[in-house]
């Protein structure tokens, strides 16, 4: 299947495509439900993520789509119908994208160096930044929000290698920006164009889920000043644009990959604070209420 200008209409011709991109979004949106918890831990005070709190998110994570609930399903749906115009129109996007790379030398200079930010040894190095920090100086959310992130980048990064192997989507520098998707049989395919790098595996963008989530569990844990989260989703978006103007990606492949890591990203740390706060209910003299016991 081609899907180009002139040619959308045999985009139902794969009907994976939807059942895919349902897949793939319901999973981490069911999961990202925010809680009260999420609003009452104490950064002071933090139980240290372990092996068994990890595989419960990832659990979490790939048996959401049988727990939805309707809101999610709308969310979903939502994502869903905003990629499915991005999709019909990622063809003119991509050329309105390098027309105006070609027009400014600045885009030219600084594309190359936005686009490592989500390069694995970047936001690795960042989260292990937080934890060698947090170590040093014995700062415990410090070096536990570096563990999340890696955490966050791992789980987000299995869900989209999924949707690359279903979705066999050719890179738009291959045919020079001809949008074309292959199914599952562009796993076998990648393999058979001459060289390493891959050409079938453009759905969803990795670096960009990569530094989406890393993003997302900084700004979630330092959300004051304000300036902190403003910065993390600025490089975010910057980096996930700049896959666009480097011919690695359509905008319909970084705006699911945006959205997987903010979800994923969301609901490592959701889980994180609902493990470090107890409540349990208090009665007697009279009164009746409830009792909030932050856990080391």
């Amino acid at each position: 299947m081609t899907i180009s200008k002139g040619n959308t209409a045999q985009f139902h011709d794969h009907w994976f495509i939807v059942p895919l991109l349902m897949i793939c979004l319901s999973l981490p949106l069911g999961a990202a439900e925010p809680s009260i918890a999420e609003k009452s831990a104490d950064q002071n005070h933090e139980a240290s993520p372990t092996l068994k709190t990890v595989l419960s998110d990832g659990a979490e994570i790939w048996t959401s789509p049988f727990n939805l609930k309707w809101k999610h399903v709308a969310l979903a749906g939502a994502t869903l119908a905003v990629t499915a115009v991005l999709i019909a129109n990622d063809e003119s996007i991509y050329r309105s994208f390098h027309d105006y790379r070609d027009q400014h030398k600045w885009v030219r200079d600084w594309s190359p160096h936005a686009t490592q930010l989500g390069v694995f040894a970047v936001p690795y190095g960042i989260s292990g930044a937080f934890v060698l920090g947090g170590l040093v100086f014995g700062d415990d959310y410090a070096r536990n929000t570096g563990w999340l992130a890696i955490e966050a980048m791992l789980h987000s990064g299995l869900v989209v290698q999924l949707g690359k192997h279903l979705s066999g989507r050719q890179r738009p520098f291959y045919e020079n920006g001809v949008d074309s998707w292959v199914g599952p049989a562009g796993f076998f395919k990648r393999y058979q164009t001459g060289d390493s790098f891959s050409h079938f595996d453009a759905f969803p963008s990795g670096h960009t889920v990569t530094i989406f989530s890393l993003a997302t569990v900084i700004a979630s844990r330092y959300p004051r000043p304000f300036v902190v989260p403003l910065i993390c989703y600025a490089a975010a978006t910057i980096s996930g644009l700049s896959r666009l103007t480097e011919g690695d990606h359509w905008m319909s492949d970084v705006f699911v990959a945006a959205v997987l890591g903010y979800a994923v990203g969301r609901m490592v740390v959701r889980n994180q604070k609902r493990r470090n706060l107890q409540v349990m209910p208090l009665a007697g003299n009279g009164t009746l209420g409830f009792s909030f016991t932050l856990l080391r």
